[in-house]
């Protein structure tokens, strides 16, 4: 008898940015589906002396600067549109509270970055969401870098799993914008003094504010 079995794709350690993964087919999707891409794993990763210099996380208090410890790289194509690039846990295995940071840099290649244009060091710091997360309005055709790093505490370097999830931001033009409707929940007298949001109830659907 012969059994066969499924082995888990191959995910390349790219720890460097020559050997960038091409992420760009997660890209161009319908817009609000996330896509999830494959876990990744910095254990291993080392800096390169090639590594942009990063000024823009928060492991660099006082005089102490940013400090890249163990680079993992990503690149894409962008499509003119707009998107929200996070790290997240898609194993058991996650980053030490999931502590990553990200910039991303735009190209043409690893030699010739500029940026980064946008970065981020903790999505939300007060409510220990220590993951990572960006928006970023791309480019059509230009080619961006993706940066994601351990957090240094100390000298002790978050390590372990992480996946990245991409969405794409709905494209809502100045045409396509709304003004919805409200109503008063009274008898249609407003006091004087009165805080008007305490009377108006709003459609919150109905408006629509564009972003394009």
């Amino acid at each position: 008898d012969v059994e066969y079995v499924t082995l888990p794709a191959i995910v390349p350690n790219a720890d460097i940015c020559d050997k960038a993964v091409d992420l760009t087919p997660y890209f161009g999707q319908v817009a609000g589906v996330v896509q999830t891409t494959p876990s990744y794993n910095n254990t291993t990763a080392t800096a390169s002396p090639y590594d942009p210099a990063v000024d823009c996380w928060e492991e660099g208090a006082g005089s102490n600067p940013d400090k890249v410890d163990k680079s993992m790289w990503f690149t894409f194509v962008g499509d003119g549109k707009r998107y929200y690039i996070e790290t997240d846990s898609c194993s058991t295995k996650f980053i030490k509270d999931g502590d990553t940071q990200m910039a991303i840099f735009e190209g043409p290649d690893c030699l010739n970055l500029s940026g980064p244009v946008v970065c981020n060091d903790d999505i939300d710091f007060l409510s220990n969401n220590l993951r990572s997360g960006v928006d970023i309005e791309t480019v059509a055709g230009k080619t961006y870098f993706i940066l994601v790093d351990g957090y240094n505490l100390g000298g002790n370097v978050a390590t372990g799993e992480f996946c990245l999830r991409i969405s794409q931001a709905p494209s809502i033009t100045c045409a396509q914008g709304a003004v919805g409707d409200y109503t008063l929940n009274n008898i249609g007298a407003v006091c004087f003094g009165t805080n008007l949001t305490d009377v108006l109830e709003v459609d919150a659907a109905g408006f629509v504010i564009p972003n394009a």
